[in-house]
């Protein structure tokens, strides 16, 4: 049996999401990664390209798991944006005071509603418990 959803169902879903997600976050990308008008502009560090708003929630063990060679022991949460967003890995989120780096996209190929990336605690940063 095929479920099949319209676009329409779609954005409605991804609309009803948008509730959830209510903490800010700038999202920052390495600068040399910035495409500008002239190209890949250099840089040093790193720039804000977005400002959105988020939903965060502690990763089940089961993804802690199959990521843990990449994430180790850094504090680490499911971060959901807005159906699209564009976030990449090794960018960096800032929300609730806290730098987090981007480590894999989590959104699925069939039926997203949200993009949702895992993302770890910049080394040297204390949590305030997310």
């Amino acid at each position: 049996m095929s479920i099949t959803l319209s676009n329409c169902e779609i954005t409605s879903i991804s609309d009803a999401l948008a509730g959830t997600r209510d903490l800010p976050c700038d999202i920052q990308r390495d600068s040399n990664k910035v495409q500008g008008s002239l190209g890949y502009e250099a840089g040093d560090g790193y720039q804000t390209i977005a400002h959105v708003n988020v939903g965060m929630a502690l990763p089940s063990a089961n993804v802690l798991s199959t990521y843990a060679n990449q994430i180790g022991a850094q504090a680490t949460w499911q971060v959901r944006f807005p159906l699209g967003q564009d976030v990449q890995q090794d960018d960096h989120l800032i929300v609730a005071g806290q730098t987090l780096t981007v480590q894999v996209d989590l959104t699925p190929r069939s039926f997203a509603f949200e993009t949702i990336v895992l993302a770890s605690q910049i080394k040297g940063q204390v949590s305030d418990g997310g």
